[in-house]
């Protein structure tokens, strides 16, 4: 998973830019919406952005239960 860090972090970083200041809750949920965006926008290679696209239902799922 080294290899796809720098990746990831990039996807993070750039969700991270546009949430909102609110409860955590609120935040996570933002967050999660964010990383999807910025995942149809990442330049890195479909087979990563595919594995981080499931993490990213995962996080949808915490944060939906939480919610």
């Amino acid at each position: 998973m080294h290899l796809m860090s720098m990746g990831f972090y990039n996807i993070v970083d750039d969700a991270v830019a546009d949430v909102t200041d609110a409860d955590y809750t609120s935040i996570f949920a933002h967050f999660v919406e964010e990383y999807d965006r910025a995942l149809e926008r990442s330049p890195e290679p479909p087979h990563y952005v595919g594995i981080y696209r499931e993490l990213g239902d995962w996080m949808g799922r915490w944060a939906r239960a939480f919610g």
